[in-house]
């Protein structure tokens, strides 16, 4: 197998290395498992170019698994894909967002798994404290059970905040909230609290 380090040169490789070299290089085989997303090339001479990925609209980070959720907090304007389910561990601690989070495959939305308890908590409670900037999120579906005190949503506690608006070319499409929600005041499926800003398409909340 001949791989394209998409850096310098090409060099090559069996595809027994291939399989340790795409973890490192965000490749087309995952994990090194048997999850090889081209099956019919296996054992042949193929060229496979390895996808860098970088975070941005062409290349973003893909979410597999929990852990790789968790780099929002280090960078929160960057663009993430969920590429699987995934359940966040029970210590989650819910994430400043505003970059742009959505499926990879918008045909098949994916779900973030998440449960939260904090009723005494008087910060903003969801999947993410609140979403600010230009961010966009299409495309996933939310579960578990988010339970907070006031500004408690499935999606987001708050839509921007006094020091951190949200933008008018944010947007929020094909967004289901499948989680049971709880609050005191300000308490909604999606936001607990919101302001008019951007475009909303097909939020749905059961």
């Amino acid at each position: 197998t001949e791989i394209d380090d998409g850096i310098y040169n090409t060099q090559w490789v069996s595809f027994e290395d291939l399989k340790s070299l795409s973890t490192n290089l965000g490749g087309a085989y995952e994990n090194g498992n048997d999850d090889y997303i081209y099956p019919q090339l296996i054992g042949n001479n193929v060229i496979v170019k390895p996808v860098l990925q970088d975070g941005s609209a062409d290349h973003p980070y893909l979410i597999k698994e929990a852990d790789d959720f968790m780099r929002i907090e280090d960078e929160p304007d960057k663009v993430y894909a969920l590429v699987k389910d995934i359940t966040l561990p029970d210590s989650y601690e819910p994430l400043v967002f505003k970059g742009t989070l959505k499926s990879l495959d918008s045909n098949s939305p994916k779900s973030i798994t998440v449960n939260i308890n904090r009723p005494d908590d008087e910060k903003p409670v969801g999947l993410f404290t609140y979403v600010a900037g230009n961010v966009k999120i299409s495309d996933i579906i939310i579960r578990g059970n988010i339970i907070g005190n006031s500004i408690v949503g499935g999606l987001a506690g708050e839509t921007g905040a006094s020091d951190d608006n949200i933008s008018g070319g944010s947007s929020f499409t094909n967004i289901k909230n499948e989680a049971n929600v709880e609050g005191v005041n300000y308490v909604g499926g999606i936001f607990g609290q919101s302001w008019n800003y951007g475009s909303w398409i097909g939020i749905i909340t059961v």
